[in-house]
C-alpha cells in the first residue's frame, strides 16, 4: 500500500490508533490522522522512493503493556516504513504500531 501510494487504503488502518492518540494528548479529533495524511502526501509529492530494509535487520519491539508491537530497524530502533531522499541522504520514517486484541471470552455459566 505504501509503495502504491494508496492513501485511501492506508489511512483507515490507522484511524483507531489516531483517535486514541488524539485523546491521550488532548488534541482536536482528527489531528493525528490528518497529520499522517499530510506527511504521506508530502513524501509522495516529493517522489521519495520507499526504502526496503532487509528482514535480517528488523526486529519486533513489544511495549511494556504487552499490547503494542512495532517493527523497527534493529540498529536504530526507528522506522517500520522509510522513504529515502537521495539528494539530502536522509530518511523520512514512520513507526507503525499494531495493537493486540484479546478475543472475547465467555464467562462460565454459574448454573
Amino acid at each position: 500500500m505504501f509503495e502504491d501510494k494508496s492513501i485511501d487504503k492506508i489511512l483507515p488502518i490507522f484511524e483507531l490508533r489516531s483517535k486514541e492518540l488524539d485523546l491521550a494528548f488532548y488534541r482536536e479529533p482528527g489531528f493525528s490522522i490528518n497529520s499522517f495524511k499530510t506527511s504521506l502526501e508530502r513524501v509522495y509529492d516529493t517522489g521519495y522512493p520507499l526504502d526496503r530494509i532487509d528482514n535480517q535487520n528488523m526486529q519486533l519491539v513489544v511495549a511494556y503493556n504487552q499490547k503494542l508491537i512495532t517493527i523497527v530497524n534493529a540498529g536504530t530502533l526507528h522506522g517500520t516504513v522509510l522513504f529515502y531522499d537521495k539528494e539530502d541522504n536522509t530518511h523520512t520514517f514512520y513507526d507503525l504500531m499494531w495493537m493486540k486484541k484479546m478475543a472475547n471470552r465467555l464467562l462460565p455459566d454459574n448454573k
